[in-house]
């Protein structure tokens, strides 16, 4: 008997019959004991070679998404917003810094976000098996056969009576770097990293022009060892090499500059900064910096690596590194054509008490406020964030923790080929420590964004007339700026007044 609509259909049928059969009798997975949402996907490699560990010694496992940081904001900012709950919430998030403002949006007792200072003060004891064992100046530990609080001197253990608790999470992590996951004192989120910021150079092209680089400690200094370089080059046919990346509409470079300098444009209460003199100054020597009679700065042009291909090719021969654009230079770079080219120093400053480094960057991990298994997922913050697993697996890719007591570790002491055989993971330890307060609010990227549009007048100001009258000009443009600024904090806040 013939088939009706002819044997190509009959065909068809069939496979889609035994098809849907299988599908239908395929065992179904089981379904992870808990879910963690990142956006990076480094991390979520990083957290997949974790997961058989966790699964050891917490006994549950892990299923790792990975989603676009957009798109988990989203997700996320309306779960939050609906008041979802349970299952239709992950167990834990990784946001990114310039996210994070809009999750402390409303009042902190509504915080999407599960506030963690409990915990923190109540987890991770320090512990030490012996009087021997090393510590630092300050550090509280308990004895394990004795059960007694020792405090270290500097040199040594020394029994401390007066101290019932040894040092918890929320003494060992870095101060600094809680700071940008917090509101009104309350902590909604644990850092994964530091991200110091240093400066990257060409030290053979710096010292064929006689410039050793390295000695500039302040930023004046820094751009006439710059300009000297330039020089060299021009007369040597060399017209398009510049000393130094240097965008002329971006905030990011400014940014830093006024981190060293102990400035937040938005403090932590919400206070604007913007029309602080030291900006307008900043501006200034920024501005001149990366156009006019004084430049020492190229825009770069191109796709995210771009940077890369013009330190390669000596066109912009000093540039911005915090600790994960080093890693991608080690990742993208032609290790053959920079090996050994290549040195790295701390920021110079522009007074005394400035940092030597600023933070650009960083990563948070949080637990969903609404969440079904809270306790198991500040467990898996713990493995993921702060045990020797964890900590390890970060520091093979070279990324700084927010755990001091780990900087002395070995993996941070090994000379790098790229730049000559420095330590510059050690660099990056010694200038963690010494990282200024970074705050993060609802209203920090517009700030940053209305900064460029400065940035953006005083380079072309600089670029046509020099810098004659332009820091009142500047300080001009920030009065109305900032004004703008305090118009739409107070519009946007959920807080009570």
């Amino acid at each position: 008997m013939q088939f009706p609509l002819g044997k190509p259909i009959l065909a068809m049928l069939l496979v889609a019959a035994v098809s849907g059969a299988a599908i239908v009798l395929r065992p179904v997975p089981k379904r992870a004991d808990l879910s963690l949402w990142v956006f990076d996907d480094d991390h979520s490699r990083a957290y997949r070679t974790l997961e058989p560990g966790f699964r050891h010694v917490a006994g549950h496992s892990l299923r790792v998404e990975l989603i676009g940081n957009t798109a988990i904001n989203m997700r996320l900012s309306s779960l939050f917003l609906s008041g979802r709950s349970g299952a239709a919430l992950p167990d834990a998030a990784e946001i990114e810094i310039g996210s994070i403002g809009r999750y402390l949006r409303p009042p902190a007792q509504d915080v999407g976000f599960l506030p963690l200072n409990d915990l923190l003060a109540n987890s991770g004891r320090r512990e030490i098996r012996s009087l021997t064992d090393p510590g630092h100046r300050g550090w509280n530990a308990r004895l394990a056969r004795d059960g007694h609080i020792y405090t270290h001197d500097g040199a040594r253990w020394q029994l401390n009576p007066s101290r019932i608790v040894p040092d918890s999470w929320l003494d060992r992590i870095l101060p600094a770097r809680l700071a940008p996951w917090t509101k009104d004192g309350v902590i909604f989120g644990i850092p994964h990293d530091v991200h110091p910021v240093t400066l990257t150079y060409r030290d053979d092209l710096f010292r064929e022009a006689g410039i050793d680089l390295s000695t500039a400690t302040t930023w004046p200094q820094f751009q006439e060892m710059c300009l000297a370089f330039q020089r060299y080059w021009m007369q040597h046919g060399k017209p398009h090499r510049h000393a130094m990346e240097l965008p002329p509409s971006s905030s990011d470079d400014l940014v830093l500059m006024l981190l060293q300098r102990h400035v937040n444009v938005v403090d932590d209460r919400g206070r604007v900064h913007i029309a602080d003199p030291r900006v307008a100054a900043t501006i200034t020597f920024y501005a001149q910096l990366a156009a006019g009679p004084r430049a020492i700065g190229t825009a770069v042009e191109g796709g995210t690596h771009a940077w890369i291909g013009d330190l390669e090719a000596g066109n912009a021969c000093c540039i911005w590194t915090p600790d994960w654009k080093c890693n991608e230079l080690r990742t993208y770079s032609n290790a053959t054509a920079l090996r050994g080219k290549l040195r790295m120093m701390p920021l110079p400053r522009f007074q005394p008490d400035d940092a030597p480094t600023a933070t650009w960057g960083g990563t948070m991990i949080g637990i969903p406020r609404r969440c079904i298994r809270p306790a198991e997922s500040w467990k898996l913050i713990e493995y993921l964030y702060l045990s020797e697993a964890g900590l390890h697996q970060q520091a093979i890719s070279h990324n700084l923790p927010a755990l001091p007591e780990q900087w002395s570790g070995p993996l941070y002491q090994q000379p790098d080929p790229l730049f000559g055989g420095q330590k510059v993971d050690r660099l990056y330890a010694d200038l963690a420590a010494q990282i200024p307060m970074r705050y993060v609010t609802p209203v920090t990227t517009l700030a940053q964004l209305e900064l460029a549009a400065v940035v953006s007048r005083a380079v072309e100001h600089s670029r046509r007339y020099g810098t004659d009258g332009l820091e009142a000009k500047t300080a001009g443009w920030l009065e109305w700026f900032e004004r703008d600024v305090e118009r739409r904090v107070e519009h946007a806040t959920f807080d009570e007044p």
